[in-house]
């Protein structure tokens, strides 16, 4: 049997029922029985060298089992023992602003709303630095998917030089969510820039955690870093060297800034806590700030990749091709560009899928361009609705002036969602 249809079968036997885990064992169990199974069949399809890293990876990654949402909770019980004042609206424990988001671990989940029966499972992994909280950078899009039958889950993901660990942490970090999905739903990935890539390299390092019917790949690109950071030569690595080095100004420079992050999160925790604060400030607003700084967090552990030496992602870009074209197994892909996005490569991964081992024949790729770019994904819909909108004269005019700020966004969901329709109802 070929790798495309082995994957789509095992994306819904049963053994996969919690969707990539087996329902028998847990997180680090699961890891350590894939990390053993067939270790000549990862050789003949990666070759030895890259086959030790995926398996060196792999049993780094379950050291994470267990770890990141217990804090959240425990600081949720904490806020809640807080007397506030007692005015209206201060024992509120949100604001509606999370939504019905959830957190599983270290992943990130939206449900279907309730009475809408979940058709399949959505795995999204968001672009570079935005990836990293994917929940609040891709809001929108996600809810929009979500309301349509699926369980979206999404993994934010620290930007690292060294994808194959990368995508060893998304399996790992993935789990704690995928094991809330009810059994028997099938697993589609979609990405957006470098969460696109992040897919097609998912199901060809890591196959039996990641077992999907469908890709759907947003932007691809997969440049190398000194194309895809600008001025890396010239002037990031400079930089970096300067700011890293050991002198006392560049460390005096780098503790004030550690400080200051420090003090700052310190003051926030206690205004939080304040019984003058709303009971939401700390139950909502300050884990969902914390979430979103994330995305600049993430920079100190990169610029000391460049510091150490790091100047090239793993596998290098002819790898990655080389990889797609002899073991990409998933069944069917759906690429996606836009007109305005110089950083796209879309058709570079569309030709490659399309002599790819898995994808048996041309319509294995579906193939869209559309009006937008780079960061269209990203899209919010920041026209708040209000009790006093029946009175605002200018609605008419936020209406519209909401409607074209969504298009894009809209129009993307509107090739994703019924091409997603269209590979489950493949499945039944």
């Amino acid at each position: 049997m070929n790798m495309a249809k082995r994957n789509a079968l095992a994306a819904n036997r049963l053994q996969w029922g919690i969707s990539g885990v087996p329902a028998k064992t847990g997180p680090a169990v699961a890891a350590e029985q894939a990390a053993a199974a067939a270790p000549g069949e990862d050789e003949g399809r990666l070759g030895a060298e890259l086959a030790e890293l995926v398996r060196q990876a792999r049993a780094k990654a379950a050291g994470r089992a267990g770890t990141g949402g217990d804090s959240e909770v425990a600081a949720a019980g904490a806020a809640a023992t807080t007397q506030r004042l007692g005015l209206p609206g201060f024992q509120l424990e949100s604001f509606g602003f999370k939504g019905r988001w959830e957190q599983a671990g270290l992943s990130f989940m939206l449900y279907p709303p309730s009475g809408v029966a979940p058709k399949a499972v959505v795995h999204f992994l968001g672009g570079a630095f935005v990836g990293a909280a994917p929940h609040i950078s891709y809001r929108y899009m996600l809810e929009d998917i979500a309301d349509n039958g699926y369980i979206v889950v999404t993994t934010p993901y620290n930007l690292i030089f060294n994808y194959v660990t990368l995508c060893a942490n998304v399996v790992q970090d993935s789990r704690a969510a995928m094991s809330r999905v009810p059994a028997g739903l099938p697993t589609i990935g979609v990405g957006h820039s470098c969460g696109s890539l992040l897919h097609t390299l998912l199901p060809v390092l890591y196959p039996e955690e990641s077992p999907r019917i469908a890709n759907v790949l947003v932007s691809w690109n997969n440049r190398p870093a000194a194309e895809a950071i600008p001025q890396f030569e010239e002037v990031v690595i400079p930089f970096v060297n300067a700011l890293l080095d050991t002198n006392d100004a560049s460390t005096l420079l780098r503790d004030t800034v550690r400080r200051g992050l420090e003090q700052a999160d310190e003051t926030a925790r206690e205004m939080a806590k304040s019984p003058l604060a709303p009971l939401a400030v700390q139950t909502e607003l300050l884990p969902l700030t914390k979430e979103g700084l994330k995305i600049v967090e993430q920079i100190p552990g990169l610029l000391e990749m460049v510091h150490e030496g790091e100047r090239e992602f793993l596998p290098t870009v002819d790898r990655v091709a080389e990889l797609l074209r002899a073991c990409y197994p998933v069944p069917a892909s759906l690429v996606v560009s836009f007109n305005d996005d110089s950083l796209d490569e879309s058709d570079k991964v569309e030709g490659t899928l399309r002599v790819s081992g898995g994808a048996e024949s041309a319509a294995a790729v579906d193939r869209v361009r559309l009006q937008g770019t780079h960061v269209t994904p990203c899209t919010q819909d920041v026209f708040i609705s209000t009790p006093l909108d029946s009175f605002d004269p200018l609605l008419p005019l936020r209406r519209l002036a909401r409607q074209e700020v969504l298009r894009p966004v809209d129009a993307l969901n509107k090739k994703i969602i019924p091409f997603l329709n269209s590979v489950v109802a493949g499945q039944n």
